[in-house]
């Protein structure tokens, strides 16, 4: 540090003297009850009864935290902290502690003082206080770190469009070695350097896992400097081992990164063609640094017994309770507290001012930019003659989404995420907008990239993952878009940050958050090229499954529904939507004004007013999902033909959620006409059993109704073929409908018999020409909706 020779003693005082200080809190966090400063001599009755979280990596935590303080505070920088290593929480406690952080935020519970001091120690791991992960309680929080692996791409996802922001993402050596990680290193060939912001990555490389050493302890320093040079990084070395003085090190090397930073910003600015090649700090540690060395020829420190809790038993164990209190005393706690009880002054001489503290970074609390929707006048489809005109919903998605970049252009900070299926998808009228961003040299013929490209492709849905979660949760707006099976690659992820944003409403100083908006295309009844592993409708189920209001599922079957769909989930706030819709050409049912009353009500009756009548029908029939829609009105129409004389209420059901069936809105109305009926046959995009879910909440007797879906057959084969083989086709609707219609008197034995033949001889023509022909019966590929409408 030669640029600070007079100050750098005081600087180091302080350092070493914060960094014992934030141990001593952290440590007395996992274990003590009372007696919090050992004024007393330690006994088992001031030892916690269930002693929760863990200490490998906090006191390196503790110890980067203690250095960025430094920076912050010397050159005023804007630095959010993304802690990734699994129960960090008590060093990032720790420090929002003394850096006051929590008085603002909790100012009655933890004022910065000894009884702040105390009550955070008596909280930490109880049911009234902080977790051991970090959550959204914690005030300067963006991640919860319990599943590891997400950290780094959140950290990119946080910083794009935000030019001064500075993310210091802490990654374990552990964590290092799951695949999102590996995938988030490619981040840096898509952040542009002036106009996002800057992550810093810091490998915590304390060399053990819970059980056993990690992958990156193994390899010597040689391959790791080789890894990130390849991966487009500098990196940057510090070592405990092998340092005369830690402290002084790593603050010298975090001034040299950051120094690095304002250097590789300035020549992209003025060059676009040096690549900007970001620094990433190793920093090698002891794991569980300053726990005891040993306890019963065991190793404690610098091994993953240090992983967990070290002393796992002092309230009954004599011994580990002595060593705990020698341990504790180690710090020296009382040398940094006044006679008057209060902290020395000096342990906040390089705390930053409240404006730069890292915990009340204001990127971490939230707020909703401003979105300007298209008018979707200006996209909508006119003149609907139901069940004629095919369109591809996808395309039409793709002109809102590229006017939304449009309107949106001076604010920057709206954004779609996608694996490398735009244009499969699609989706290619966006890049009338907005190319692909992408920062690392390309061949000249290539088409659709820039450096300030509002589209992020890479193939990986983990990292498509992060990267919107850490954009949406920073106040920006976005939209993931995958093929339907392959969401389902992070079904986890999204469970993380469903219960991470419940939290976050939860919480009185987190401000609302736009939704996290997932659409799910390529669907499995149009996956028959693809075959088996293409068919995945799982990620609905794991939604219905959530007890959270704001997590919902949308089906829109025809273009103006999925406009209404799309302003609506656009619109909204902290929730989690995904819209299901296939990228093929279907008809169109719903008038733009008939959309919205739709999305409001979240179900509304198709238009075949000659099949029923409103107050008396006898079959009630419900679509779920584009496919099964244009299912069941073919199917109803066969019913007609049979039956001309049965009466036939169609419903379209665009909404479901944990909650049930239909918006908030139109639930109740919903439910009324369900329990009226005297059969149901639903016909649902997905597996049955999603429905059969909510049926069951709802007290919708069994007997009573009858759920088609997909039941996982399927191959490469024929559309129709799909409908046949998973029992939802259009033959199959009439089939069901003609039991139930026996069951209930309705129809003679004589006439259940006859359906029943003419479905069987159908299904043996089916299967002859689609195995002679490799495509589907005339009459169903030149099937024409031809039930008058309303009018």
């Amino acid at each position: 540090m030669a640029n600070e020779p007079v100050r750098i003693q005081r600087i180091l005082d302080w350092y070493k003297s914060i960094h014992r200080a934030t141990n001593y809190l952290s440590v007395a966090m996992l274990y003590l009850k009372d007696n919090f400063l050992l004024s007393d001599k330690l006994e088992s009755i001031h030892v916690k009864n269930r002693i929760l979280g863990h200490w490998g990596t906090v006191p390196g935590l503790n110890f980067i935290y203690n250095g960025l303080n430094y920076i912050a505070k010397k050159d005023k920088k804007e630095i959010l902290f993304v802690s990734g290593p699994g129960h960090g929480a008590p060093a990032v406690l720790s420090n929002l502690f003394f850096e006051g952080t929590l008085e603002k935020f909790y100012p009655q519970k933890y004022p910065k003082n000894l009884a702040g001091f105390s009550n955070l120690i008596k909280d930490f791991s109880s049911p009234t206080g902080f977790p051991s992960h970090t959550s959204p309680m914690v005030p300067g929080t963006i991640l919860e770190g319990g599943e590891l692996g997400y950290s780094l791409g959140t950290a990119f996802g946080a910083v794009m469009d935000s030019p001064n922001l500075i993310a210091a993402c802490v990654i374990g050596d552990g964590e290092a070695e799951t695949a999102t990680i590996n995938a988030s290193w490619q981040s840096n060939k898509f952040l542009n350097p002036v106009k996002d912001g800057t992550v810093l990555p810091i490998i915590h490389l304390n060399s053990y896992r819970i059980s056993g050493p990690t992958v990156l302890s193994s390899m010597s320093n040689f391959e790791i400097e080789s890894f990130f040079t390849g991966m487009g990084y500098t990196p940057l070395f510090v070592e405990q081992n092998d340092s005369d003085d830690i402290y002084i090190d790593f603050l010298e090397v975090l001034i040299k990164a950051f120094n690095l930073i304002d250097t590789v910003k300035a020549t992209w600015l003025k060059d676009h063609s040096k690549l900007p090649l970001w620094p990433v700090i190793i920093l090698k540690t002891k794991k569980g640094w300053s726990a005891p060395a040993f306890i019963n020829n065991k190793r404690i420190e610098d091994s993953n017994n240090s992983h967990g809790i070290p002393l796992q038993n002092p309230k009954t164990d004599s011994l580990e309770l002595s060593v705990l209190s020698k341990w504790m005393e180690s710090y020296g706690i009382s040398e940094l507290i006044n006679s008057d009880g209060n902290f020395k002054d000096f342990l906040f001489d390089f705390i930053p001012e409240e404006e730069c503290r890292i915990g009340q970074n204001k990127h971490a609390f939230g707020g909703k930019s401003e979105l300007k929707l298209p008018n979707l006048q200006d996209h909508e489809l006119r003149h609907i003659n139901p069940g004629k005109r095919e369109e591809s919903r996808a395309r039409n998605l793709a002109e809102y989404l590229r006017d939304i970049i449009d309107l949106n252009t001076e604010q920057k900070n709206f954004r779609i995420f996608s694996p490398d299926e735009s244009e499969s998808n699609q989706m290619e009228s966006v890049f009338a907008e907005s190319g692909r961003r992408y920062i690392w040299p390309l061949r000249k013929d290539e088409r659709y990239f820039s450096p300030d490209g509002r589209i992020l492709e890479i193939l990986s849905e983990n990292l498509l993952m992060t990267w919107i979660q850490g954009y949406v949760l920073t106040g920006r707006h976005g939209v993931l878009i995958s093929y339907e099976a392959f969401l389902n690659i992070v079904s986890s992820q999204i469970d993380q940050y469903i219960k991470f944003l419940k939290g976050w409403r939860e919480t009185n100083f987190r401000r609302p958050i736009p939704s996290l908006n997932l659409v799910a295309t390529s669907t499995l009844w149009r996956q028959e090229h693809n075959g088996f592993t293409h068919q995945n409708p799982t990620l609905i189920n794991s939604f219905v499954t959530k007890f959270d209001p704001n997590v919902k599922v949308y089906f829109p079957i025809d273009v103006n529904s999925l406009l209404a769909t799309a302003n609506t989930v656009f619109g909204s706030s902290n929730g989690v939507n995904l819209i299901v819709e296939c990228k093929r050409d279907l008809p169109q049912w719903f008038s733009l004004d008939q959309s919205h009353t739709l999305v409001k009500k979240g179900f509304l009756d198709l238009p075949l007013s000659s099949l029923r009548s409103e107050n008396t029908y006898d079959l009630l029939i419900i679509s779920i999902g584009d496919y099964q829609n244009l299912e069941t009105i073919a199917g109803i129409s066969l019913i007609k033909e049979f039956f001309p004389n049965i009466n036939v209420r169609a419903i379209n059901v665009s909404e479901i959620s944990g909650n049930g069936f239909a918006s908030e809105e139109g639930r109740e109305e919903f439910l009324k006409i369900l329990k009226e009926s005297s059969f149901t046959l639903f016909n649902f995009h997905g597996y049955p059993t999603a429905i059969e879910q909510l049926l069951f909440k709802a007290g919708i007797s069994a007997a009573s109704v009858k759920v088609l879906g997909y039941i996982e057959k399927g191959t490469t084969t024929t559309p129709f073929d799909m409908e046949v083989q998973n029992k939802a086709s259009r033959v199959h609707v009439l089939l069901e409908s003609t039991m139930a219609l026996f069951r209930l008197n309705k129809i003679s034995e004589g006439d259940m018999e006859r359906v029943k033949n003419w479905c069987s001889e159908f299904f043996v023509r089916h299967n002859k020409y689609i195995a002679e022909n490799n495509t589907d019966l005339p009459e169903i590929t030149s099937w024409e909706f031809k039930i008058s409408p309303t009018h």
